[in-house]
């Protein structure tokens, strides 16, 4: 058994509500995005998606479990709140975050840290590893800020790659 982490630059990632931006620009260091002032009842919002590099079954006799993901990120004035973690389409875990803001671009491999969410059991990967997440204009901070900005530096996964004959030569006995 050995483990790997595998991380995708925050400049790949993908908004789902364009829309409900005032702008977003992908730069060497991530991508950054600006919210409006929020000046209604409405909250802005908008999801965002990571698709991260997963290596499957590295030869017949070895299988690739997800055990978490980590989201590297700074939210002045919004926060991230939900977070799906897929296999390919299919749903793996749909946990609700912290709430997280403030920056958190360099805190990794903890599992003490609030932006590291790590899976209920292992899970073995069919497809690939695809990780949205949700981030509101945080309302505590008023109606009218202008500085309403979030930066994405990467988003990372945690895989253990185990060797199928690990668990039959433990069975057998001498």
């Amino acid at each position: 058994m050995r483990f790997e982490t595998v991380w995708v630059h925050g400049n790949s990632i993908r908004i789902e509500n364009p829309e409900n931006l005032v702008s977003y620009n992908t730069y060497g260091w991530g991508t950054d995005v600006i919210f409006p002032k929020r000046l209604t009842i409405k909250i802005p919002d908008s999801w965002f998606h990571a698709s991260v590099p997963t290596s499957l079954s590295l030869g017949e006799w070895e299988d690739t479990y997800l055990l978490s993901v980590e989201i590297l990120f700074l939210a002045i004035h919004c926060k991230l709140d939900k977070v799906d973690i897929y296999d390919g389409s299919h749903l793996i875990e749909s946990p609700s975050w912290r709430h997280l803001d403030g920056d958190w671009r360099f805190t990794k491999g903890n599992d003490d840290n609030w932006n590291k969410y790590i899976l209920s059991r292992p899970h073995r990967m069919f497809c690939g590893v695809g990780v949205s997440f949700h981030v509101y204009v945080d309302s505590d901070f008023g109606p009218t800020r202008d500085d309403v900005r979030l930066i994405v530096a990467s988003v990372g996964a945690n895989f253990m790659l185990k060797n199928r004959f690990e668990d039959l030569a433990s069975r057998v006995r001498p």
